[in-house]
């Protein structure tokens, strides 16, 4: 049986990685809960991995659940060979998908399952792990994200869209007599 040993990475500040080495019969749900405890991460926030070429563009998505459209495997489902074969290989790995916890995965070496030992097993660390609260959002941080995603219009002004002093009061009287008129607009 094949081993891959893949490298995870998260995406900050300082150099950190973990190498996990899985065996082609895991899937991706154990990576998944393999990469969160090498991390010492919470295990309660949705993830997806992404297939991701060499210059880390996101392709096909595995995700924690699966969709009724199918467009989308579920980690559980899918085994870590119907990925990964080769060295080089490489996916991203996105957790808590509100904190964006990112991390480039690449498969730095195949070899052969050593009889006896558990997979998924952790190799090589590097760094200390970040520390998972470290990007805990609050409501501002949460009105800021939904605000963005409701109103991009690719300029990145987002006050802009609220400086219409017209909307300072919706109810004034040159827009409405009585309640009545209000329904015509509902």
């Amino acid at each position: 049986m094949k081993t891959f040993t893949l490298r995870v990475i998260p995406e900050t500040e300082n150099v950190v990685y973990r190498d996990i080495i899985v065996n082609s019969s895991n899937n991706f749900y154990e990576l998944h809960h393999a990469i969160l405890d090498s991390f010492e991460f919470t295990k309660d926030q949705m993830a997806s991995f992404y297939e991701s070429d060499e210059d880390w563009n996101r392709g096909q998505e595995i995700s924690l659940f699966g969709m009724e459209n199918g467009e989308v495997l579920e980690m559980a489902e899918t085994p870590i060979d119907q990925v990964f074969d080769s060295v080089n290989q490489k996916m991203i790995y996105v957790y808590d998908f509100l904190a964006m916890w990112t991390f480039s995965i690449e498969v730095v070496e195949v070899g052969d399952a050593i009889t006896g030992t558990s997979y998924p097993a952790m190799g090589r660390t590097f760094g200390d792990a970040p520390d998972q609260s470290s990007r805990d959002i609050d409501g501002s941080d949460a009105e800021s994200i939904l605000v963005n995603a409701m109103f991009d219009d690719g300029t990145g002004d987002y006050e802009a869209l609220f400086d219409d002093e017209d909307d300072d009061n919706l109810f004034d009287d040159d827009r409405f007599e009585s309640l009545d008129d209000y329904d015509e607009y509902n």
